[in-house]
């Protein structure tokens, strides 16, 4: 577990606002990613995820349709795009990189994501559907849109020491959820360079904790009905911590809910 010491917001001034950078030249940066694995897999239509698969970490590399126009893209692409992977109840994908995914990755019930380098995020990086979900120890790197799209209702999601990095949105609640809330747990995730790290919509509750933020515009958004409760250590540098076009809930953590112990 990462582990910041701090108090909600560093001090910074208006200025810092300006600290994100939209990105939309992946080769600009392309030295701030991880080193190519020796094995790469061509994955030309979508890939079912049944029991565990482990992609003994090789490079899965989009070559079906809308390759090689769409790969690498400046711009957000539509909700229509195929997924490299549609995971099934119960369900584990770990260990791999992938680069050119379009619409990445839908979950399931009961699933778990772990270990992903996802060198280049076109639409969404991973969608979510089902309860129960885990999302952990994974990396994001140039995310035109969202990283994390949250659809419900839902319960059970965690999402839990992730890394940002160049991102729009990194976690995304959608206005999907009317009709009960989705129950997110965020906690030692790090962003940097994102525009806002958690944006939520209606009917969104989240538990964040441990989190940390540098050089974004801002770390918390809400809007219409979701609530956001603060568990501590979360830290903006050169960041607003609080939207100021946030029209959801702020509110302390709940007492049911235990945070990590510091290291």
């Amino acid at each position: 577990m990462r582990t910041f010491v701090g108090l909600l917001v560093l001090g910074i001034s208006s200025s810092a606002f300006a600290a994100y950078r939209h990105v939309t030249d992946w080769r600009s940066v392309e030295s701030e990613l991880p080193a190519r694995p020796s094995c790469t897999v061509e994955v030309k239509k979508t890939i079912t995820v049944k029991g565990t698969f482990d992609g003994k970490g090789c490079l899965y590399t989009w070559r079906g349709s809308g390759y090689p126009k769409k790969c690498h893209a400046p711009a957000e692409l539509s909700e229509t795009e195929p997924r490299m992977f549609v995971m099934t109840k119960g369900s584990k994908l770990r260990n791999m990189q992938i680069e050119c995914s379009l619409d990445g990755i839908l979950t399931a019930e009961n699933t778990t994501i772990e270990n992903i380098v996802f060198r280049d995020v076109e639409e969404d990086a991973i969608t979510t559907k089902g309860n129960n979900i885990v999302i952990r120890n994974n990396k994001f790197f140039l995310c035109q849109d969202k990283c994390i799209q949250l659809n419900g209702p839902a319960k059970g999601v965690l999402i839990e020491n992730n890394h940002f990095q160049h991102a729009n949105r990194p976690m995304s609640g959608s206005s999907m959820s009317q009709g009960g809330a989705t129950k997110i747990i965020s906690r030692g995730n790090t962003c940097k360079n994102c525009e806002i790290m958690y944006r939520m919509q209606q009917n969104h509750d989240i538990i964040a904790e441990n989190n940390y933020l540098e050089d974004g515009r801002d770390m918390l958004e809400t809007v219409d009905q979701s609530v956001i409760y603060d568990c501590g250590r979360n830290v903006a540098k050169n960041a607003r911590y609080k939207s100021p076009k946030s029209s959801g809930f702020f509110k302390s953590c709940p007492s049911s809910y235990k945070p990590t112990p510091s290291n």
